[in-house]
């Protein structure tokens, strides 16, 4: 499991190797630590590369996912409630002095925000938030830039078949959307994804754009 494969990294990184290098009595385990870490790191990059294979590269969208525009509509209800849900608790606070669950109204947003993402976007973004600080730089890179490829080849494919269902329209603002949405998520990273430029070149998205404002509304 990725996550339990992390959190070993975590506690080897964090606890084991720290120790070692401040406590005398602890030195003589750094090198079986090291060489844990190294194998656990193995594992993880192993386990990542059979999630980006099976879990984004292999999801088979259903038509749900595929239900464009009107995923899209639907976040827009959920959100409008959303906002009138907290209006009401922050108004049912103040008249009794209470406190709002923000923290619950928060975890709704996102997971209203989320719902409109196609899944691989979010399995992404998901993996990669995970290795950014268990993985050594160079290795994140490598990873990252994979996951990233193969995770806008789903984006193209998926954009393909709501053409057919769809429309040109549609279909461009959805793959518009979600290249968008995946550029200002692996900024935070703060890592040199150069090596993602060319997957993630926007030049291509100036004729979708003309071929929306040309198509019209439909």
């Amino acid at each position: 499991d990725i996550e339990c494969l992390c959190q070993i990294i975590e506690v080897l990184k964090a606890e084991v190797l720290e120790d070692s290098r401040r406590m005398e009595s602890m030195r003589a385990f750094q090198p079986v630590a090291s060489r844990m870490l190294h194998d656990v790191q193995e594992r993880l990059i192993y386990r990542a590369q059979m999630y980006i294979r099976d879990d984004i590269r292999s999801y088979p969208p259903t038509s749900h996912d595929l239900n464009y525009p009107n995923k899209l509509l639907e976040v827009v209800k959920l959100e409008g409630a959303a906002r009138a849900a907290e209006a009401e608790a922050a108004a049912l606070s103040q008249s009794s002095g209470g406190t709002t669950h923000d923290g619950a109204l928060t975890a709704q947003a996102m997971h209203t925000i989320y719902s409109s993402w196609f899944p691989t976007l979010e399995r992404t973004l998901m993996l990669l938030s995970k290795l950014y600080r268990s993985l050594e730089t160079q290795v994140f890179e490598g990873i990252a830039h994979e996951a990233v490829s193969v995770c806008t080849e789903s984006f193209l494919s998926a954009a393909k078949t709501i053409h057919k269902s769809k429309g040109v329209v549609d279909s461009q603002l959805f793959l518009i959307k979600h290249l968008l949405i995946l550029r200002e998520q692996i900024t935070p990273f703060d890592i040199d994804f150069s090596l993602t430029e060319k997957t993630l070149d926007f030049s291509h998205l100036k004729d979708a754009l003309g071929k929306v404002v040309g198509a019209g509304p439909q």
